[in-house]
């Protein structure tokens, strides 16, 4: 969880952090401005897609 949280980071798209809770690894996103809207969710959730399919190997 801690690379993909650090490249996105990296890319300046987003600032994720990875947790742990009840036994499982998660990212978590903090949304705290009141113009905040799902097309940035949804930038986010993108973002996250493509920076971990550049980790595979």
């Amino acid at each position: 969880m801690h690379a993909p949280a650090h490249a996105v980071a990296a890319s300046g798209e987003a600032f994720v952090t990875p947790t742990f809770y009840a036994g499982t690894h998660a990212l978590r996103a903090a949304f705290s401005n009141w113009r905040t809207s799902e097309a940035d969710t949804d930038r986010v959730f993108e973002a996250l897609k493509r920076h971990c399919a550049d980790l595979r190997p």
